[in-house]
């Protein structure tokens, strides 16, 4: 124990953590989290990171339906894509770091394949984002087109 020290709180700096995941994070998860066995599955049988159709059809959908609830798609998309990019792409890169330790070459050849994946990784969950994004606003654009109510026929 400290001396002169009575109680033992820590003090929280910044803001205080959310309860629950926002709207936007439960639509995101919505249209991610399907896809990641699937790409799981696919990079299993033939090492193709991720499903690409399967990603834009679930974004789509994701921000179809939270355009319904007057949430932004975008974000919703964004999200979605980086849910639904991360785990095969983290397995994948697991996968190329043993490749290229293994590989017999010298060691400035191997720190330079190790430093392109430390760029291309991200960049390659950010185009998946990216993807992700657009086919959520897309979906966002469909649900106010298709999902409009018309106005009601006036009586006569």
């Amino acid at each position: 124990m400290c001396a002169g020290r009575e109680d033992s709180t820590v003090t929280r700096i910044g803001p205080p953590l959310p309860r629950e995941l926002s709207a936007t994070w439960k639509y995101a998860l919505l249209g991610g989290l399907p896809i990641v066995p699937l790409s799981l599955w696919r990079y299993w049988q033939s090492e193709t990171a991720v499903e690409p159709v399967g990603l834009c059809l679930a974004a789509l959908i994701a921000g179809y339906l939270a355009k319904r609830r007057s949430i932004d798609a975008t974000p919703v998309g964004f999200r979605a894509g980086v849910v639904a990019a991360a785990p095969a792409t983290l397995w994948g890169t697991i996968d190329l770091i043993r490749f290229v330790l293994d590989l017999s070459q010298p060691a400035w050849f191997t720190g330079l394949q190790l430093l392109l994946l430390l760029v291309f990784v991200p960049l390659f969950v950010v185009v998946a984002a990216f993807f992700g994004g657009l086919s959520a606003r897309i979906g966002g654009w469909l649900a106010e087109r298709v999902g409009r109510q018309r106005p009601p026929a006036a009586s006569s």
